[in-house]
């Protein structure tokens, strides 16, 4: 069964695969609550003019359950649906962000089809606000006026649900690493 973290990078090679204009892509990105940054564990990620047109995928620290019909699959002995909010954010040199939206859309919605919910979509400023708000108000404006003036700024925010199938009992695996 594909985790979480299999659907998301299958969702960022998609994107990247038929989105060419990207140079890179970091598909496990987290806001770290401490912070205020978003990071892929190894480096701040955003805001950013080092990595040229990239784009991220920004992942939650929480998700909900989905007890719609689509995902009560009664033949495998029951499940639900996962459901997490996660948000895509693309950062593109000199493009226009109506067709750098309109793009990203038509990407996910051909990916992710029935499974995924659009929620709300941000451009430009309003990106670097929404991604760096818990950090100072005085280090977000700064921000602000670190990114080039090309660089343009998309944010779409969806929930993904992945199905859950309830296995047997005799599947149920140790969770510790060093048990």
């Amino acid at each position: 069964m594909m985790t979480l973290t299999d659907h998301i990078i299958a969702v960022a090679e998609f994107v990247k695969v038929n989105n060419t204009y990207f140079d890179g892509y970091y598909p496990l990105a987290e806001l770290d609550d401490e912070l205020g940054v978003v990071n892929d564990g190894n480096q701040p990620i955003f805001p950013s003019d080092e990595f040229g047109n990239y784009f991220y995928f920004r992942l939650p620290h929480n998700l909900q359950f989905d007890y719609s019909n689509s995902n009560m699959i009664a033949d495998a002995g029951g499940g639900i649906g996962v459901k997490y909010d996660i948000v895509l954010v693309a950062c593109v040199r000199d493009a226009d962000e109506g067709a750098l939206l309109g793009n990203l859309l038509i990407t996910l919605g051909n990916y992710c089809k029935n499974n995924f919910r659009l929620t709300k979509a941000n451009w430009g400023i309003t990106v670097i606000l929404q991604e760096l708000a818990k950090i100072k108000k005085e280090n977000q404006t700064s921000a602000v006026q670190k990114v080039p003036d090309n660089m343009s700024l998309v944010s779409i925010s969806f929930t993904f649900t992945v199905p859950f199938i309830y296995q047997s009992l005799r599947c149920i695996e140790t969770p510790c690493k060093n048990c």
